[in-house]
């Protein structure tokens, strides 16, 4: 027991060293970005749109893991982890069968709090609301509602909304975007985590507590330092896998259910995960049909067909490039007809298809670079001589760029509308490719374009090239 509490106590202290330095460095980075927020805000446009825009500070932590677990904030396939998970949900059959009351009791009330702030915080994120407007907007969904199940669940997000605005009108007097409370409130929470731990698990060995102390420490530091990526926080759905495993294998004499029926839940969830994940990452399954035919027909489809057809040798990689990507081969036959000129990349995966990428490509994802670069050179003729002179020859445009766009003020349209003025009518650029399509006013043709005002969009597309005459 001595010996444990003496490495804990080092851990501890380690952890608090760590984290006050990390905290110390983000509330000046904090500082410094609100100060020349009108110069750069790629930050605030690409890492928050994971965290959220929640105000104030505390609701925007405490709804991460909620956040993240649904994909509230940001709703791609590559942040879905609700698979991992599954994994995670036979730990319910390896509680103590006698948890101390008062503990439990506390941790029910603190999930709950947790869950009052995560609902109503991400329905009114998802939709740009503030807090008093989430009560009427749910109302008018609820009149709305199609079906039994509908009318339940916007009837228990009303229940939560009304705790939550009173709770958010109290909170934001101490709190803001920035504060003075919210991280002790956090290192608070964490130092009761491992309290509650050290109590648990004194009866266990040495390893056991280090592995888990380990989890929790790792665990603490992707929630306050990753911003929502979820990729930073792989470890932990490792870990979580390995105490289910661990906890099933040991024989242990007190729990909620006897050893057999723990091991038969695990192989079930198991099982289920791969029936589940398994064909759903192999499969050509595109959702978001509006008829239940287009729903079926989708779920059809077992494989990609332009890549069997390749195998086959019935198509060239190009015209499979083609189907995917559409454009996207008459862009990098232009582009990689030589690999001596420069490429100013603005969003868009054609970098992975441009030859010599690591050394032709400035990539500027969120405009940051040029916005400074329209500041400087305000004339788009000297702005784009600045861009010959420096050895850029090519320029590729993410089209959906805006769509990106959750901010607040809308900071990230505002910088790609200014981009994109760039190229209007600017004899100094040709357009080399596009997948957009536009009817032209003129005379009634469909032809690759850029810009709404020329006739009205047939085809949105996803990029346009420009190379610099």
């Amino acid at each position: 027991m001595q010996r444990w509490i003496k490495y804990t106590k080092h851990f501890v202290l380690l952890f608090l060293l760590i984290i006050t330095a990390g905290l110390v460095s983000a509330q000046r980075t904090d500082s410094l970005r609100k100060k020349n927020l009108s110069g750069n805000t790629s930050i605030q446009e690409d890492i928050h749109r994971y965290m959220g825009y929640e105000s104030p500070l505390p609701f925007r932590y405490l709804s991460l893991p909620y956040d993240v677990a649904m994909t509230a904030n940001l709703r791609t396939f590559t942040v879905e982890v609700g698979f991992f998970l599954l994994l995670l949900l036979p730990l319910v059959f390896l509680l103590s069968i006698s948890p101390p009351r008062s503990l439990l009791g506390v941790w029910v009330l603190f999930l709950i709090l947790v869950l009052t702030i995560s609902l109503p915080s991400s329905y009114l994120n998802q939709f740009n609301l503030e807090p008093e407007e989430g009560i009427s907007h749910i109302d008018k969904r609820l009149d709305m509602a199609s079906g039994s199940l509908e009318a339940v669940r916007y009837n228990i997000h009303l229940a939560f909304m009304h705790v939550y605005v009173p709770l958010n009108k109290i909170v934001s007097e101490i709190s803001g975007e920035k504060d003075y409370v919210t991280y002790p409130i956090l290192l608070v929470l964490l130092g009761g985590i491992l309290l509650l731990l050290h109590f648990r698990l004194s009866q266990n060995r040495a390893e056991e507590k280090g592995l888990l102390l380990f989890f929790i420490l790792y665990g603490s530091l992707w929630f306050l330092l990753s911003s929502g990526l979820p990729w930073y926080g792989f470890m932990l759905f490792a870990l979580g896998p390995l105490w289910v495993v661990y906890g099933w294998v040991k024989k242990r004499e007190q729990a909620l259910l006897p050893l057999k029926i723990q091991r038969i839940a695990l192989y079930a969830m198991v099982g289920l995960w791969v029936a589940v994940s398994l064909p759903l990452k192999m499969a050509n399954y595109t959702p978001g049909g509006k008829t239940v035919e287009a729903k079926t027909d989708a779920a059809k489809r077992v494989f990609f067909q332009p890549l069997a057809m390749y195998r086959n040798g019935d198509f060239t990689g190009e015209e499979v490039l083609g189907l995917f990507r559409s454009g996207y081969p008459q862009a990098l036959k232009a582009i990689n007809q030589e690999t001596s000129s420069l490429v100013y990349q603005v969003g868009t995966l054609m970098p992975f298809y441009i030859k010599k990428n690591d050394a032709r490509i400035i990539y500027d994802p969120f405009l940051g670079f040029g916005a400074a670069l329209i500041k400087k050179y305000p004339d788009k003729k000297e702005l784009i001589q600045v861009l010959k002179a420096s050895g850029v020859r090519y320029m590729v445009i993410d089209l959906k760029l805006p769509q990106v766009d959750k901010t607040p003020g809308k900071t990230l349209s505002r910088k790609f509308d200014d981009f994109i003025n760039v190229f209007y009518k600017n004899p100094l650029v040709e357009l080399v490719a596009t997948d957009r399509s536009v009817r032209m006013n003129e005379n009634g043709q469909v032809v690759p374009a850029v810009f709404f005002n020329q006739g009205k969009v047939v085809k949105a597309g996803s990029f346009a090239l420009y190379r610099i005459k």
